[in-house]
């Protein structure tokens, strides 16, 4: 099957969905792999198919509009609720494949905007999260950056996660 065959050529493979990511790392684990969760996971953790609609808030605010986008939008890591829905999602994941070696928390694809490729949300309570250190000086040529907030964010995932993500 797919997930064989990209094992056996070293490659990775996509899912939609937590799950079927997921089933990708049996099929690497028989090639001597490690069993993980990885890549673009924002979307499969919060997917907009289920709280875009209820939940605009929990995406990014671009340009003064919430951005339900698939490739290139993120989820507002500044939101508490955001980030409890994602600690529930990891715990309940982690409980069903207790084997898995690692979870994800990997932000989504880029887009099209040259000012702000990823999509990485303007909403007050996500720029609040930023450090000085992830503006560019005046004159730099040195783009933008968001590392701060995704970092702040993973850790305040850890934390709430507890025990729960080591193994």
């Amino acid at each position: 099957n797919m997930n064989d065959w990209l094992s056996r050529t070293l490659m990775s493979g996509g899912g939609g969905d937590l799950i079927s990511t997921a089933e990708i790392g049996w099929a690497h684990e028989k090639y001597g792999f490690r069993k993980y969760m990885g890549g673009h996971a924002f979307h499969r953790l919060v997917p907009i198919r289920e709280f875009g609609k209820s939940h605009p808030e929990y995406y990014s605010l671009v340009n003064g509009e919430r951005r339900l986008d698939y490739h290139g939008s993120q989820i507002s890591l500044g939101n508490p609720e955001v980030i409890d829905l994602v600690v529930k999602r990891l715990i309940d994941f982690r409980r069903q494949y207790p084997d898995i070696d690692s979870l994800p928390f990997g932000y989504n694809d880029t887009w099209t905007d040259p000012k702000n490729r990823f999509g990485w949300s303007e909403d007050p309570a996500d720029c609040k999260m930023d450090s000085p250190n992830d503006f560019p000086k005046p004159g730099s040529k040195r783009p933008r950056t968001w590392s701060t907030r995704y970092i702040k964010a993973a850790n305040e995932i850890v934390i709430k996660g507890g025990n729960i993500f080591i193994k």
